[in-house]
């Protein structure tokens, strides 16, 4: 996801740890189920209330300070250092605002990406 501040753009990314998080606190064993999941809420304007707002700038904050160039990498442990007791939190609302770029290719459901298994 891309944010605009004081006319810079940022693009935070959450790491696959985060994502493994997402899932095992949901009981997901398939990518899909998590990518789902993202798109029903990434645009719905909607869902974005006050906490929505608190979490969000925590992270953005947490982001830029630890980034030196544009692209900022947010590790769970970063995370869960900053947000202390909002890790219920965090599993409801934190998928919202993230670019997923998972590396590991066994999480991934090949059906979802149009292929069948043989």
């Amino acid at each position: 996801m891309v944010i605009n501040i004081d006319n810079k753009d940022y693009t935070i990314v959450f790491n696959y740890t985060f994502v493994k998080y997402v899932m095992k606190k949901n009981n997901w064993t398939k990518f899909s189920e998590y990518d789902a999941f993202l798109q029903k809420f990434a645009f719905d304007e909607n869902n974005f209330g006050p906490e929505h707002l608190e979490l969000f700038g925590e992270l953005i904050l947490l982001g830029i300070s630890a980034g030196t160039d544009k692209r900022v990498t947010i590790t769970l442990d970063d995370v869960v250092a900053t947000l202390w007791g909002k890790i219920s939190l965090l599993q409801e609302v934190g998928a919202y605002f993230l670019e997923c770029q998972p590396k590991v290719k066994e999480v991934v459901d090949p059906v979802a990406r149009g292929k069948k298994k043989g």
